[in-house]
């Protein structure tokens, strides 16, 4: 769990997920289907810590089965299609991260076809993503031609010994299958004093559903983890980071900013 508790519960059954799942007509009933077809893709329960209200899938499905699963997912197509609000909001984030880092590096993790790291780089920084797909980062590339954009993972990032004054992370870390890793490499590659920005739905939200499992971020295999504020902080403070804010939001989404200690 990401608070290392072992006082966790069953939260529901993975099963009474894949049942509720071909009721909707968006992208859940599409990934039940897929996960019906591969038995590594199935989990068998919702586990949900007592302390800190984190929920995940147990156990985790194959890591190679889950690349497979990424490497058909049509996501970045129709991610391409939103430039011009994709820009926009994310020039409104960095303009708020630059009150604390003014200029320097910046490096978008899971940076997809690359607008928030152009946005960064129109805003003075010099800007970096991280896309674990090469066909991706080939179209953000040729994109955006002034930034700069590397295939690989955070633990790529983390063994060159490259950090950066800004970390950028959004709608990333409930994708993982091990967030305390995740969570050392995103303080390995923030440099000292440096700040992260990470976003992840909220589990704890006075808008989830009652019933967890009707709640639309409750797709695996995509998503494979529910964060609540309590164990976010938990995490990033144990992997080193000190919580600036929590930003408000109306929907079940978390904003933090933290500093690098």
């Amino acid at each position: 769990m990401a608070c290392r508790c072992i006082d966790v519960y069953v939260l529901a059954s993975f099963n009474a997920w894949l049942e509720l799942a071909d009721c909707f007509s968006d992208t859940r009933k599409t990934y039940a289907s897929i996960i019906k077809r591969n038995p590594e893709l199935r989990s068998q329960n919702f586990l949900k810590c007592k302390n800190c209200g984190f929920i995940s899938v147990d156990p985790m499905p194959v890591a190679s089965a889950l690349t497979g699963f990424y490497q058909s997912n049509e996501s970045t197509a129709i991610y391409s299609k939103k430039e011009k609000s994709k820009l926009t909001r994310a020039t409104r984030r960095i303009a708020r991260l630059k009150k604390h880092m003014p200029t320097g590096s910046f490096i978008d993790i899971g940076c997809n076809i690359g607008f928030t790291v152009e946005a960064a780089r129109r805003l003075g920084f010099t800007a970096t993503g991280l896309e674990i797909d090469a066909e991706t980062v080939a179209l953000a590339q040729m994109r955006f031609p002034e930034a700069g954009f590397i295939a690989g993972t955070i633990s790529d990032i983390a063994n060159s010994s490259s950090s950066f004054d800004i970390v950028y992370c959004a709608d990333v870390i409930e994708h993982v299958v091990n967030v305390q890793t995740f969570a050392s490499g995103l303080a390995k590659i923030t440099r000292q004093n440096g700040i992260l920005f990470l976003g992840t739905p909220d589990a704890g939200h006075w808008r989830v559903p009652r019933n967890f499992l009707k709640w639309e971020e409750v797709k695996p295999p995509q998503h494979l983890c529910w964060f609540t504020r309590k164990s976010l902080k938990i995490l990033l403070e144990e992997a080193g980071f000190t919580i600036i804010s929590f930003g408000f939001n109306l929907k079940p989404g978390l904003k933090v900013m933290a500093r690098r200690n």
